[in-house]
């Protein structure tokens, strides 16, 4: 991407998430239209897409893509290498010719991608619906009408919340704003977007748009170790957190300003309920010297880490043991000892249950007692210091 210049501005990516390999369950695609509904943040005057298919096997087709803003006054065709009709290669993941538009920080878009054939997609991004992004899949009736359509795959049997975006994994706005992005790196707690989302408005009102939250989370994702087959999984939950953390925050298509790390109790969870071989069971010192490495890459790149400790999960499924309880508690208390971060999120006070802190607080609305519910995640991000997150020095 262009760093920009005095006549053009700056790339900015304003939405994004992993790309995940789907392999274990690919997703069936017939031809069909996807709608993705974002909201800008910094006032821009150009307009771009990251597409991917970077775990598939076979091209995926697209017969059209274009931008609509606000009530459908606006469409801007999307091209790629100069043509509106392109294949995205297996493999692949590159970015679409710039796009001349204009939108205020605010400003209500959509992003829509036309699939020409049927093909099994084994590369996909998920999230959970929220107030700041959606996305509709559509096929054409007989009359050219719109007709709702479902991503079928073994993975949306199995997760119904997860809502899945084909083709793209990000959406860059080019601007003379100066614009600070914040990277939110972690596992399914962070990647759902239950407190990411609510966090990104709360920077939209605060700031005017100037402030940008990426979402660098894998759900199943641990701190130490990559994947594991005994999951069933696949690769779904990727590679270890401290393996991808540099290539996720500050070489992937955009600049991170800051950082929140909030990763390892999958570290703990997995080994203990066979989602992961008991040999890959971590002592809390080792969670935290790898947070801390984390961080350090981070300083070596000049930016500031914020640490999240974590949070509790008594009463999941069957997967909470009191030793896991002591084990997450003694990484938390080494989180507020370590010198390494520039500051510390207590999720675990935020959101523990009062008479009880080894459960979340049933207020928040959590549907397992691991993750955050819709509530829960709003509180979560309503704590978040953004003064001295954002005006760090």
């Amino acid at each position: 991407m262009n760093d920009g210049d005095e006549k053009t501005g700056t790339w900015v990516s304003v939405w994004g998430y992993e790309s995940l390999d789907f392999a274990m369950f690919p997703i069936c695609m017939k031809p069909m239209v996807q709608q993705l509904t974002l909201y800008n943040f910094p006032r821009c005057h150009g307009l771009r897409l990251r597409f991917q298919n970077v775990w598939g096997t076979e091209p995926i087709l697209i017969s059209r893509a274009y931008l609509r803003i606000g009530e459908g006054e606006e469409v801007c065709g999307i091209t790629a290498g100069g043509t509106g009709s392109f294949a995205i290669k297996e493999g692949a993941r590159f970015w679409s010719d710039p796009v001349s538009c204009r939108m205020e920080a605010g400003q209500k878009f959509q992003v829509i991608l036309e699939f020409k054939e049927q093909v099994p997609v084994l590369s996909a991004c998920t999230f959970l619906e929220n107030d700041m992004m959606q996305v509709e899949h559509f096929r054409q009736g007989d009359s050219g009408s719109e007709i709702p359509a479902e991503i079928i795959s073994e993975f949306t049997e199995r997760h119904p919340d997860h809502r899945c975006v084909i083709g793209m994994d990000q959406v860059a706005v080019l601007t003379e704003e100066r614009t600070i992005t914040v990277a939110a790196f972690g596992d399914s707690i962070t990647h759902m977007s239950r407190w990411t989302a609510p966090l990104s408005r709360r920077m939209l009102d605060r700031y005017g748009g100037t402030v940008v939250l990426m979402n660098c989370g894998i759900s199943g994702n641990r701190l130490l170790h990559g994947a594991s087959r005994g999951s069933g999984h696949g690769n779904w939950f990727g590679p270890s957190g401290l393996s991808r953390f540099e290539g996720s925050v500050f070489d992937n298509g955009f600049h991170s300003d800051r950082v929140i790390l909030f990763e390892g109790i999958n570290d703990i969870l997995h080994p203990g309920v066979a989602e992961a071989p008991p040999e890959e069971c971590v002592a809390a010192e080792e969670i935290v010297r790898g947070l801390e490495a984390c961080a350090d890459i981070a300083h070596r790149h000049g930016i500031p880490v914020w640490v999240g400790t974590l949070m509790p999960f008594n009463g999941c499924k069957d997967h909470w043991r009191p030793w896991h309880e002591e084990k997450r508690l003694l990484v938390n208390r080494l989180l507020k000892e370590s010198q390494m971060f520039d500051g510390l999120l207590d999720f675990d006070e935020w959101t523990r249950d009062s008479g009880d802190f080894t459960r979340l607080d049933s207020a928040g609305g959590s549907e397992d007692n691991l993750h955050p519910g819709v509530e829960g995640g709003k509180r979560m991000a309503a704590r978040i210091p953004l003064e001295r997150l954002v005006d760090w020095r």
